[in-house]
């Protein structure tokens, strides 16, 4: 249920301020986030800033589940709740919202970078054998060999290693 009297929010002075803290390019994903939201809250004429602590979650969290309908990027709706918590000091947590987002993220495949080439291993190898440095060179066709391949093969990550 929508209230009448208006919350009160984070001032255009404080959120500016606390967004400007932020890296150039940070800051940069997050403006395009907010001002891409502003525009969805426009068009649906949605009070947001009125709205209750509870009401803008669930709001926030119906705007993550249109971007993942539209195939949006996961990234632009992690900086838009980012930018939203910045906004507000980091008083506001969106719970709902960041649930969401994690599950958009768990229900995606995950990305790995492909192992190395042989040849590329095979030509440091020779480079460093070249360099005099044959313990090295050694070292490194063992550990391509042997450790590397062992780990494709087990699909292991850094974590499950360390």
């Amino acid at each position: 249920m929508l209230q009448t009297t208006p919350q009160f929010g984070p001032s255009p002075r404080v959120a500016s301020f606390l967004l400007s803290l932020l890296q150039p390019a940070t800051q940069q994903r997050y403006a395009t986030a907010l001002n891409a939201f502003n525009e969805y809250v426009k068009e649906r004429k949605l009070p947001f800033s009125s709205l209750t602590e509870e009401e803008q979650d669930f709001a926030l969290c119906d705007y993550v589940m249109d971007a993942m309908d539209a195939e949006a990027s996961l990234q632009y709706c992690t900086d838009l709740v980012a930018a939203l918590q910045k906004q507000y000091g980091g008083r506001r947590r969106f719970k709902a919202a960041s649930a969401t987002i994690d599950g958009w993220r768990q229900s995606r495949p995950v990305n790995m970078a492909e192992p190395m080439p042989e040849e590329v291993c095979y030509a440091m190898v020779s480079l460093i054998f070249m360099a005099n440095r044959r313990p090295a060179a050694l070292t490194v066709l063992l550990c391509f060999v042997g450790v590397m391949r062992v780990g494709e093969v087990l699909n292991l990550r850094m974590n499950d290693v360390l």
